[in-house]
């Protein structure tokens, strides 16, 4: 054998057994894995089998409509294959973001959050109300609990991508049948990260041969190395933009030695967590429109944006309110959606007996541009009608709207630091608002903290268990130890 030769068959043996670390993991924490890819239907990109099985066992009355008992053969395989093309259908579909609602119809994470719908002439019409069920807010709830154990959360190695030809992808994560991740790995005794994206850029681009690498059918596409994780949302060929997702180590990029495996341990053993997996499909992954037309792109946090939420959303939850946390972000690291995601996971959060934490959720902003670039983020999150409140200059005409919606509570409510006043005065005059609990966002904390406007914010934020003086340094306020995300 060459030298090239003995290189690449290391490679491929070293790499082998990063992805048996990967696998072996992800089976342990609840995903399935099987041998043989048998089901996996590379024209439609599907994994046919676990499509049927959720239609089958979650809505049987319904999946009689679409394909009746009664039919063998021929005749129940030309059934299955005309449901199997609907749903490929409504995930090829341009998803839209409601107006009124905000949830998005179509495309990925429409079909799965809101299911479709399947009509044939003589039959009636079948409709599969979501593709895929969520963990609920409220712990109380064990029968939607229950459902979502039911889940088929599956990992499948050397997956076709291409009708016309054998090659594969390492890794290629599905959701009851829907692929939402693919992965190319390297390891670092022989390749790099960077080997990876270039695998992506040069042999993974899409075309129409090539279903599962279209933009919108998978969520995410991870390059991963034992020291480095880079993710992109959309395959474009040379044009792929990949963004880190690393945990940065201390004030360097890349992530910190892990003693026990690979430094980038994490993504499989915290972020695939089914748990922490099937939350970031339900409250993180966005459809983000286009300014104009019909174009847009599909979203995934960043690391240091899901690690932020999720801590200050745990110790939350743990220690009740009354915290304080501090949330770092340089610029151009997403801090508009941090904030965004964490305003409408704080609005959802309930304590063990199923009661809300807080009564509404308080975005305060420094300036007015900063405001509007706020309430575009709030208003791209999954949403029931009404819920973000924005109050403006104009907040005389809308003091009735507002204080509405502060007594039935359940909201969020977006403002500047100057219209903030008003509303603290809102808060304190009304009789019916006392004893309310209220999750308090304050963006550019670092500036404009001066003046009248910001004297009142720092009077409000002052509890009777934490004093303070009108003069304190509002910067200065005592963080939870180990919370501070960057």
């Amino acid at each position: 054998m060459s030298d090239s030769q003995v290189e690449k068959a290391m490679a491929n043996y070293l790499e082998k057994g990063f992805e048996d670390t990967i696998v072996a993991a992800l089976q342990q924490a609840g995903w399935v894995h099987d041998a043989s890819n048998a089901e996996w239907d590379v024209a439609r990109a599907l994994h046919v089998g676990d499509v049927l099985y959720w239609l089958q066992t979650q809505y049987p009355e319904e999946f009689e409509k679409a394909v009746p008992a009664k039919l063998s053969g021929t005749d129940r395989q030309v059934a299955v294959n005309k449901l199997l093309d609907r749903l490929v259908e409504k995930l090829n579909s341009t998803p839209k973001l409601t107006a009124r609602t905000k949830k998005v119809s179509g495309g990925l994470l429409g079909t799965l959050r809101g299911g479709f719908s399947h009509s044939q002439r003589g039959r009636q019409k079948a409709s599969f109300a979501n593709m895929v069920q969520f963990f609920p807010e409220n712990p109380l709830y064990t029968d939607i609990a229950a459902k979502a154990r039911m889940n088929r959360l599956r990992v499948m190695r050397q997956v076709r991508f291409d009708v016309n030809s054998t090659e594969t992808l390492d890794l290629v994560l599905t959701v009851n049948g829907i692929p939402v991740v693919t992965m190319e790995l390297k390891t670092d005794n022989t390749q790099a990260v960077t080997d990876a994206i270039k695998q992506y850029r040069q042999n993974r681009v899409p075309n129409k041969n090539r279903p599962l690498l279209m933009p919108g059918r998978a969520l995410v596409h991870f390059a991963v190395s034992n020291q480095e994780v880079y993710m992109a949302t959309v395959l474009a060929g040379a044009d792929t933009f990949f963004l880190p997702f690393n945990k940065g180590n201390g004030f360097h990029a890349g992530n910190p030695a892990n003693p026990e495996g690979s430094d980038t341990a994490y993504l499989w053993q915290e972020v695939l967590a089914p748990e922490l997996f099937l939350r970031i499909l339900r409250d993180y992954a966005l459809w983000e429109p286009a300014k104009k037309g019909n174009a847009g792109r599909l979203v995934f946090p960043r690391y240091h944006q899901l690690r932020a939420c999720e801590r200050v959303l745990t110790d939350m939850a743990t220690n009740g309110v009354g915290g304080r946390y501090l949330i770092q972000h340089s610029a151009g690291s997403g801090k508009t959606k941090t904030i965004a995601w964490l305003a409408h996971r704080a609005n959802r959060v309930c304590t063990t007996d199923g009661q809300p934490l807080f009564n509404s959720v308080i975005v305060v902003t420094d300036r007015r541009a900063l405001d509007d670039n706020v309430k575009e983020g709030l208003d791209l999150m999954r949403a029931s009608e009404g819920m973000v409140v924005a109050v403006d200059n104009q907040l005389g005409s809308k003091s009735k709207k507002l204080e509405k919606a502060l007594s039935e509570g359940g909201h969020i409510i977006s403002c500047t630091i100057q219209t903030f006043p008003a509303l603290a005065r809102i808060m304190e005059t009304n009789e019916a608002l006392a004893g309310r609990k209220y999750c308090v966002i304050i963006d550019e904390a670092h500036s404009s903290q001066h003046g009248e406007a910001a004297k009142k914010l720092r009077e409000t934020l002052v509890t009777v268990e934490q004093p303070g003086s009108e003069d304190e340094d509002f910067s200065s306020d005592v963080k939870r130890p180990g919370l501070v995300g960057d």
